[in-house]
């Protein structure tokens, strides 16, 4: 009766002290969609960051909404980043995202919710004069909608690193999508800051850890005075 006893005390406080909440984590990763062998271009590329993972595709925008795979739309690679290609293309830089013969535009899919922090975008042309970037976000009918105006890109070297503010800024979900705005725009988006919230078990409490270690020897020590 008494080992009985004694084990059912052993087995409480082992779960007592195992039964210790996990807690949610903010972690901040970046993206660096930059490549160094030569150009090539898919329907889609999938990257991971710090345990986050990302599929982006290309698609079109028009009418205020982000269609993806529209004129058969393929991501590009570059040494500058990522851009888009739809059939027909015939004028600019081909592969960037541009808005000749159409709103080119890359969606971001992450398989957690997060929020957008920064975006690296690569020169195309000679400088940032005129080059912008629509930002679109999920609406009640699931589509991707314009949630911004257009917005322009810095003037800067190569590679402008971009702080995103208002509506784009306080966003947060699992997918979101940029375009072109214009004919005037010529881009590729070299990569991107994001956090998440990820969930950690906590640690096992030193004084837990020592009662259960003590609690373990009784238990062995009982069980060999028993009896055979």
């Amino acid at each position: 009766m008494a080992q009985r006893t004694v084990k059912s005390i052993v087995t409480a406080a082992a779960l007592s002290a195992l039964a210790i909440p996990a807690h949610a984590v903010t972690q901040t990763v970046e993206f660096d969609f930059r490549t160094t062998t030569p150009s090539a271009e898919a329907p889609s590329y999938s990257f991971s960051s710090g345990g986050l993972g990302l599929t982006v595709r290309a698609g079109q925008a028009a009418s205020g909404v982000l269609a993806i795979g529209m004129d058969n739309a393929r991501v590009t690679e570059a040494a500058r980043g990522l851009g888009a290609l739809r059939d027909g293309e015939s004028a600019g830089p081909i592969g960037a995202v541009n808005g000749r013969g159409g709103r080119d535009g890359l969606v971001f899919d992450f398989d957690k919710s997060v929020s957008v922090q920064n975006i690296w975008f690569g020169r195309i042309g000679s400088d940032w004069a005129g080059e912008e970037f629509r930002f679109f976000a999920p609406n009640a009918g699931g589509d991707l909608a314009a949630a911004s105006g257009a917005i322009g890109i810095p003037n800067g070297g190569t590679f402008v690193n971009y702080m995103l503010s208002g509506a784009a800024a306080a966003w947060s979900g699992d997918v979101f999508g940029l375009a072109a705005t214009d004919f005037n725009d010529s881009w590729r988006v070299a990569g991107m800051k994001v956090s998440f919230e990820s969930i950690t078990a906590n640690p096992i409490p030193a004084p837990a850890g020592l009662l259960l270690g003590a609690l373990g020897l009784l238990a062995y020590s009982l069980r060999a005075r028993k009896p055979a």
